[in-house]
């Protein structure tokens, strides 16, 4: 009898030891869930209260986005419809309290996540049309910090225009820019600054055919408008044209048609019509190509330099 009374109070301690092991390791575990939650969890807290139609510290001061490029491509100048090309690298930050969370680590979202929150109005004045890339998928890349820092990175490719002085073609050098504005907040709302350090990189070997890009620099210009002052920031890219090309198509040919119109004082007096033909042959010839030249640049109204002069 004795024996099956201990046997009964040794099993009551060991279930009594296992409920309180597993009670000590639930309050640990939601701890430690407590300290660093998972992002599921994070993301969920944070959006269900999350209005994004409105800027963060919508009462307070401006909100600032600093930004800077990445210039993966420059696409051909085109001097007859005034226009460049670019695929970048747009990335943006900013601070938006409202997502503070939690944790230790940033959470790395899919791109199509930013539709979720608020985000800057930006746009691009002198912008002739451009796309958002999506192979294989949306290029584009979120990150929310802890301290409710905000990293949108996207990728465009744009083609912009560029007011162009051709009075000294082909030995030209030509500025084109790239501006981003705010098309719907004030400056009492938000500022665009870019960022301190490498605002706009370019691709190392990055060449085009022909120009060259000599340097870029950056700038602030606010824009004042009717309904108000917006923010704004520009890049301007400082280009210089290669004249190979032309020497080879356009000069060289030019000299030599010179040089071969000076045969006809070699021709006899008597052979007027070998010398009128000759003379002719090298008009048309000369006309010709400076016909084909020209049709590549835009109807200006003044004269831009003759390749033949």
């Amino acid at each position: 009898m004795g024996t099956r009374v201990r046997l009964y109070l040794n099993v009551v301690l060991l279930v009594e030891l296992t409920c309180s092991c597993l009670c000590v390791y639930s309050v640990l575990a939601n701890n430690t869930n407590n300290d660093d939650p998972g992002p599921d969890f994070i993301l969920n807290s944070v959006m269900a209260t999350y209005d994004r139609k409105f800027r963060p510290n919508t009462k307070g001061p401006p909100t600032v986005v600093t930004i800077d490029i990445y210039v993966s491509d420059f696409d051909s100048v085109q001097e007859a419809t005034m226009d460049y090309g670019l695929v970048i690298f747009l990335r943006q930050r900013w601070n938006d309290n409202r997502l503070q969370y939690n944790a230790s680590e940033p959470m790395v979202l899919q791109g199509d996540s930013a539709n979720l929150l608020w985000q800057p109005d930006l746009f691009i004045p002198n912008e002739k049309k451009g796309f958002l890339h999506s192979v294989t998928t949306e290029n584009r890349l979120l990150r929310i910090y802890p301290n409710g820092d905000v990293f949108l990175s996207s990728r465009y490719s744009l083609t912009l225009s560029c007011y162009m002085d051709l009075k000294k073609f082909p030995l030209d050098d030509q500025i084109c820019i790239m501006q981003m504005e705010s098309y719907g907040y004030t400056t009492k709302d938000l500022i665009f600054n870019w960022t301190e350090k490498d605002p706009v990189q370019t691709e190392e070997d990055l060449k085009l055919p022909q120009f060259q890009i000599r340097k870029h620099e950056t700038e602030s210009c606010t824009k004042q408008y009717s309904t108000g002052a917006f923010t704004c920031i520009r890049a301007r890219f400082y280009l210089h044209r290669d004249v190979g090309y032309y020497m080879l198509q356009a000069y060289l040919p030019s000299i030599l048609l010179v040089v071969l119109s000076w045969v006809s004082f070699w021709i006899t007096y008597d052979a007027a019509p070998a010398r009128v033909a000759l003379g002719v042959t090298t008009i048309l010839t000369m006309t010709t190509l400076d016909s084909g030249i020209r049709a590549t640049l835009p109807k200006v109204a003044y004269a831009k330099v003759r390749l033949h002069s």
